[in-house]
């Protein structure tokens, strides 16, 4: 493991000891990282339009929200 991902991790394990919710707030920038779409590929196009779409509210650290858009198979 490199070093940045046990500093991580030790400021995550840290934060969380004083405070749940501080661990988390630290924490979460770490997975709210999300790339950009990538075009779908011809051999995944049929499985694509199979999925089902919906959208999600996710509350969040503030409890103000967000909408996350799902596919379901």
């Amino acid at each position: 493991m490199d070093l940045p991902r046990i500093l991580a991790g030790g400021a995550v394990r840290a934060a969380g000891t004083i405070s749940p919710r501080l661990g988390a707030a630290v924490a979460l920038p770490m997975f709210i990282k999300v790339s950009p779409p990538r075009p779908v590929q011809p051999a995944e196009a049929a499985t694509m339009w199979n999925a089902r779409r919906r959208s999600i509210r996710v509350p969040g650290l503030t409890r103000r929200g967000v909408d996350v858009v799902v596919y379901e198979w």
